[in-house]
């Protein structure tokens, strides 16, 4: 299970990774890297509005939620 913390974290890593690449105008890797931040901010805010302590990695930890 990934944490809330950690996925915050990630997002927020990601998204830096993402302003270094615009300003050096590598555009497609910019671009990537802010979707992939979204895609984690999706799963924080999934585990926010379900009160889940961490967004689940494999199948048998999405079992009982």
């Amino acid at each position: 299970m990934i944490l809330k913390a950690e996925l915050r974290r990630i997002a927020v890593a990601r998204l830096a990774d993402a302003e270094l690449l615009l300003q050096a105008k590598r555009f497609d890797g910019a671009s990537y890297l802010s979707g992939y931040a979204v895609e984690i901010g999706l799963k924080l805010r999934i585990c926010k509005t379900l009160k889940w302590q961490g967004f689940p990695e494999t199948n048998s930890e999405f079992n009982g939620l």
